[in-house]
């Protein structure tokens, strides 16, 4: 809460309890006006995990990751890297 309540950048390095910083993540996922996936993709992004082949299932994954809004491609990118 007292990290919601300030605005600007912040440094959470500071901060060594995961569930603070997984709580702040969920929270910024949460405020997204529409989902990281986009609601036009989330189908296909649904059916690419029950690709039965990997490679398949990575090519998929890579064409539907390129086809989001680079704002969402970066987050997503930071989430996970």
């Amino acid at each position: 809460r007292i990290l919601k309540s300030r605005t600007g950048l912040f440094d959470l390095s500071h901060y060594n309890d995961i569930h603070l910083i997984c709580g702040v993540v969920k929270d910024f996922l949460r405020s997204l006006s529409e989902s990281l996936l986009t609601d036009a993709l989330w189908k296909s992004f649904a059916s690419a995990v029950d690709e039965e082949f990997d490679s398949i299932k990575h090519q998929k994954f890579d064409s539907l990751i390129h086809q989001l809004p680079k704002p969402n491609r970066d987050t997503l990118a930071f989430i996970i890297l």
